[in-house]
């Protein structure tokens, strides 16, 4: 219906945002992540969900292959550069979404757009994990996830680093440490919440 014909035209917007990133960012559009940022802000919750399928396209580009075989190294490097340097900014926007998009899952039965609401919480949820399973391949975990107390002293490293199976153990934390976050503000289970 009209409703996945807009989904798919918005998808199309953080299709072509995410290819001009790859192209300009950030040597000659360097306040692309702010101006992301402020489209989220201010145009609402379709403005969110493109800003979020942006930066999960950004960041999964940066680890793909397919990427990886098309755009010279040293682009590569400069875009994950760019990347890593506003990390922090990106990451608290995706953990606001995800709680933005959970909130939305609790939304009480009992309210006339409840069912709409649900459906955009748990697309936006979708889309921060995407963008939050693809950053962890190339950023050190701390920086996605504080380390609690008793890991500290834990294996260290970041960068683009490590084997297959230190990135799949990496993405199972992360996804063991935001579920259960995600769904206390959902008072229960996610759809589609997957056990490391």
């Amino acid at each position: 219906g009209s409703e996945m014909c807009i989904r798919d035209r918005l998808q199309k917007v953080a299709d072509v945002l995410a290819e001009l990133a790859k192209r300009e960012w950030p040597q000659r559009w360097p306040d692309f992540h702010k101006r992301l940022l402020q489209l989220a802000g201010r145009g609402g919750p379709r403005a969110v969900r493109t800003a979020v399928a942006a930066l999960a396209n950004l960041s999964e580009d940066c680890t793909s292959v397919e990427y990886q075989q098309q755009v010279p190294a040293k682009r590569r490097s400069q875009v994950r550069d760019g990347l890593r340097a506003v990390h922090g900014e990106l990451v608290s926007f995706l953990l606001n979404v995800a709680t933005f998009g959970a909130k939305q899952l609790a939304v009480p039965a009992t309210e006339h757009a409840s069912a709409k609401a649900k459906a955009f919480g748990h697309e936006l949820l979708q889309l921060v994990l995407r963008a939050l399973r693809s950053f962890v391949r190339w950023l050190p975990f701390e920086a996605l996830v504080p380390a609690p107390a008793e890991a500290a002293g834990g294996g260290g490293g970041g960068g683009d680093g490590g084997g297959g199976g230190a990135v799949a153990a990496r993405v199972a934390k992360v996804d063991a440490r935001l579920w259960p976050f995600l769904t206390s503000f959902a008072g229960g289970s996610l759809p589609g919440a997957t056990s490391a």
